[in-house]
């Protein structure tokens, strides 16, 4: 089917002097990512029309991954649609037991008293730079969330004993992709905006999966 499908429905993301082939292959890839068919962003028969939220939503979110890319994720390897899509439509979110096993097993160090845990966590905890205003008692349930969303223990990121340490380079990485989440609001309508989770890219691993061949 997308092989009859004028050019002119996809100029808007793909651009103007793009080969129909390239054409057809992206649009080939967003219907996989998402599982579903050119009807749930297009007008069948019309296809340059732009009337369905889907339509506009889908622009915001190939601009959103294609600004990541070049700026943020560029020398981290990048996502694309399936990064989070996975063949639906709503990307998975993290089940609720994967962070909580992780919270109730945490080191000793990231268990505090119920006077410290009010505290913002820079009063508690050694080199806290993104969350140092927050409440202390908030960082374990963080982190718990982080791990579980990478599917990686406490010692990805950090050395166990010395927590402050950056010697690692997962810590550093980490820090990039929690201030990225900052960056996501300006592609999208105040009205619209997605809900992001580190586990809505990474779903278990280190690495954001890759579109399977095939």
């Amino acid at each position: 089917m997308i092989r009859l499908l004028p050019l002119l429905f996809a100029w808007a993301v793909v651009g103007q002097s793009a080969p129909q082939e390239s054409v057809a292959a992206r649009m080939q890839s967003f219907d996989r990512a998402l599982g579903v068919e050119c009807t749930h962003c297009h007008v069948a028969g019309d296809w340059k029309r732009d009337e369905k939220p889907e339509y506009g939503f889908a622009q915001r979110m190939i601009r959103m991954t294609e600004g990541l890319n070049a700026g943020t994720l560029r020398d981290l390897g990048g996502v694309t649609c399936w990064s989070c899509h996975r063949g639906s439509v709503k990307p998975a979110r993290m089940p609720r037991a994967g962070w909580e096993d992780r919270l109730a097993h945490r080191p000793e160090a990231m268990k505090l008293s119920e006077e410290d845990a009010k505290k913002p966590a820079s009063e508690v905890y050694g080199n806290l730079q993104l969350l140092a205003r927050a409440p202390a008692g908030s960082i374990p349930m963080n982190m718990s969330i982080y791990a579980a969303a990478l599917g990686v223990s406490c010692g990805h990121c950090h050395v166990p004993g010395h927590w402050e340490s950056d010697e690692k380079p997962a810590k550093r990485t980490a820090r990039i992709m929690l201030g990225m989440f900052s960056e996501f609001p300006k592609y999208f309508d105040a009205s619209r905006q997605p809900s992001m989770q580190c586990y809505t890219c990474h779903q278990g691993s280190v690495k954001p999966q890759r579109m399977p061949a095939g």
